[in-house]
This record gives structure tokens, sequence and C-alpha cells, in this order.
């Protein structure tokens, strides 16, 4: 009795691996007939295990009277046919069309190469590396929105890449951006540009505006962790694009162009001097001179003394926030000085 139920318990969890190899195989990424033939194949292996079965539960009933053998039900187990390798076909990614990737939804691995890609932006461009494409909020692995030229690294992993209002993606090592924007050289507008090959490390200076946002960044996955520092100005900006940094971005900043501080000031920094310095951030020494300043403030008036323009945490030597009248003292020895949401600062007598 006790080799009867091993016997059985044996051939079953053997019909057990089989049932679960057949679930395996319509889990493996293979061709249509490849899937059907290996299919085919497990469906007859079970049918010949479960004959087995049976004969073998007939001659441990009854062995005299059993008319079944093994041997011959085993020979019948047909040869395993081998899945066809895929077709190269298959995986072969075309080659990228002249005039780019127009704006649309791409797979990754097979419309469009992983690698780091370029385009011309626009007012309202929006791209997203996909995990999926349910069209659900979880299939967005990172996301950008860009005006003016955009770069971003389509990652290997990546189910999918989608843009919108975009224009055309190119490899980025393909054209630089300012042949992209046909730029002058030296100017560099809104967008994404990518440090020691569109522009330098240096001092550069925007016109800013009411909702400026500038990044710099250590990597183009469009992840949070690319971020290594950024700012929200009012008004002009001035950033220390650093050596290291993989690239520089910028929205609502207007046209960033070098600065040298040693150079003499320029000429619409004495009519500030007279009217008042609004919004925005400004050399001590070249800009503005140090002293005692005052502004009618606001409801929400910050401002920042600053020994660096990195936009990291540390370039803060003193900061506050107001509401109404605002009085600073700036000293000698600061680099910069940054307000937002202040009005006009004015030298106090």
């Amino acid at each position: 009795m006790k080799k009867r139920t091993l016997v059985l318990l044996t051939w079953a969890f053997l019909l057990v691996c089989v049932l679960g190899a057949s679930a395996w195989a319509q889990e493996r990424p293979e061709s249509e007939s490849a899937l059907v033939q290996r299919m085919d194949d497990l469906e007859t292996r079970i049918g010949i295990l479960e004959r087995q079965l049976l004969c073998l539960q007939s001659q441990l009933d009854d062995p005299d009277s059993a008319d079944c053998d093994l041997e011959t039900i085993r020979t019948e187990t047909p040869a395993v046919v081998s899945a066809p390798p895929p077709s190269s076909a298959a995986t072969d990614i075309p080659e990228p069309p002249a005039e780019g990737y127009p704006d649309g939804t791409y797979l990754v691995g097979s419309d469009i190469a992983p690698g780091l890609y370029r385009s011309s932006g626009g007012e309202f461009c929006i791209w997203e590396r996909l995990s999926g494409l349910s069209g659900e909020f979880d299939d967005i692995i990172a996301a950008g929105y860009e005006e003016g030229s955009a770069v971003v690294e389509i990652r290997e992993g990546d189910m999918a890449f989608k843009s919108t209002g975009c224009g055309a993606w190119t490899l980025a090592d393909s054209v630089s951006a300012s042949e992209a924007l046909e730029s002058e050289a030296g100017e560099y507008p809104d967008g994404t540009y990518l440090v020691g090959s569109d522009m330098a490390p240096g001092l550069y200076r925007s016109p800013g505006g009411a909702f400026c946002i500038w990044e710099r960044l250590s990597g183009l996955s469009g992840e949070f962790d690319d971020i290594i520092a950024g700012g929200y100005e009012e008004g002009s900006a001035v950033v220390e694009i650093q050596e290291g940094d993989v690239a520089f971005k910028s929205v609502g900043c207007g046209t960033w162009t070098p600065v040298d501080p040693s150079s003499t000031p320029a000429p619409h920094t004495l009519e500030l001097a007279a009217e008042g310095y609004p919004n925005g951030t400004y050399l001590v020494g070249w800009d503005m001179a140090p002293g005692l300043y005052r502004s009618p403030g606001g409801e929400f008036c910050i401002w920042e003394r600053l020994s660096g323009l990195s936009g990291e945490f540390d370039d803060i030597i003193a900061g506050g926030y107001e509401e109404g009248s605002a009085v600073v003292e700036i000293r000698e020895g600061d680099v910069a000085f940054k307000s937002v949401g202040c009005g006009a600062w004015v030298p106090v007598e």
C-alpha cells in the first residue's frame, strides 16, 4: 500500500511539473507559431502521462489482469520540438529617419533605440518616458515640460517614449543646440543645453520674467535625482553653471548670456541705482553696491544674501520673509542679492 501511494504521488508530481511548464511556456515571449508548437507538444505529453498513470494503477490493483505496458506508452512520447530562434527582423531597430522622430509614441527597442535625443522643442513641449501603455499615471517613469530646445535620455528598459509639441527628435550628437535653434553663439534662449558642448561652464544672466525656473542637472532622464540645484526667479536671474554639470535647463527666463564681473557694469545697473532694483538677482559690487536698502515689500516678500550662485542651499548667507516694508543690509563680501515679491529696493540714506 505504501509503495502504491508513493508511486502515485510521484506520477502526480510529474504531472504537476508538466502543467507548470505549460503555464511557463505561455508566458515566454516567443513567436505565435513556436508557442503553438510548444503547447501542442506539452498537451501530448500530459495525455501520455495520464495513460501511464492509469496503467500503473491497474497493475497495482490486479497485476495478473492488467493488459497495458508502461514501456510501450513511454516510447510514444514525441521528441521535444525546439522553438525556432526569433527572427532578426522582429528585433532590428530601423535606422532613425533623416528628419528625426516627429511627435508621437514610440516603442523603445523596436521603433526607437535607447540613447540621448534632442528636439527643437516649442512653446509647449511635453515628453514622457513610459513603463507601460495603459494610459494610467503609474506608466510614467519620468516626464518633462520644455520651452525651447529639449534633451532627453531614453533608457534601456523603457517600454515607450511619447512627446507632444516638441518637434522632431534626433540623436543629440548629430546636431548642436545652436543648429537646432538657429541661435547666435553665446546666446541661450530657454531650453536644455549640454554643458561643455552646447554651453561652457561659467556665470550667466537672463532678463528673467514673472515665472522663471532654472535647473542645473547631473543627468537627462527627467527623474528628480537629476536635479543638482534649481531656482525660481522674478526679474533678472544670475546662475553659475559649474564644471561637472551635465546640462542646464530653463523655462520662462528668456535668453541667457555670459557675465564677466571683472568688466564694466552694464549701463542698466546705473539706472537701477537711481530708480531702485526690482525683484531679481544682482551681483554685489558690480550691479549694486553694499549698503542699506529698503523695499515696499508685499504679501510674500523673500530675500537672500548669497555667497555663491550655484543655486545650492549652502550659498545662502542669510534670508528673510517679509510682509510689508523690508529693510536689508547688503555687506561687502556678499556675492549676490536676490529677492522675490518685494518690489524695488532703494538705498537708505
